[in-house]
């Protein structure tokens, strides 16, 4: 765990902190250049902060490159928060079953799938047009980790989805 003197913090990244050893939370915001809003809620000075070690990747979103930043575990991060040079992990959109996330510009609004959004930047491309579905290998919706997710094409996506409902 690197020391907080040692460490740049940014909206995304996992992190310990002191007084809940065993507890990594997500920097959702970073306060004044002094103090961190965690995923849990909690505020926390920079300096009580530790960086947990990930193999976690970030890479602009294609079309929003200014904006966003999107992470190999399925993490969205804005890099102007109400227009501001503030960073902010995104929230999750439609929580219950296929997670999403809103992308703006001064031009239009997107709403897309995580799941798609992580493929498309980390996975490789699909090898023929048919393959144009993403979806999670041990069927979480939730675990957008890149190593988790598949192109399929329309059949391999309903074959998975009736499976999964009827057994």
């Amino acid at each position: 765990m690197a020391s907080a003197q040692q460490t740049a913090f940014v909206a995304g990244q996992t992190v310990q902190y002191p007084s809940h050893s065993s507890t990594s939370a997500v920097i959702a915001e970073i306060w004044d250049h002094t103090t961190a809003e965690l995923d849990n809620g909690q505020r926390v000075p920079l300096t009580a902060l530790g960086l947990v070690e990930s193999d976690e990747q970030w890479r602009p979103v294609t079309g929003f490159e200014d904006l966003y930043r999107v992470s190999s575990h399925g993490k969205v991060v804005s890099l102007r928060y109400k227009r501001l040079a503030r960073h902010r992990l995104l929230r999750v959109l439609s929580p219950l079953r296929y997670p999403s996330v809103n992308l703006c510009n001064d031009l239009t609004t997107q709403q897309i799938g995580l799941n798609r959004l992580v493929a498309l930047h980390f996975l490789a491309p699909p090898t023929q047009a048919r393959f144009d579905h993403v979806i999670p290998k041990d069927g979480n919706h939730f675990n957008l980790r890149v190593e988790n997710l598949q192109w399929v094409d329309q059949a391999e996506r309903d074959d998975v989805t009736v499976l999964k409902r009827f057994h």
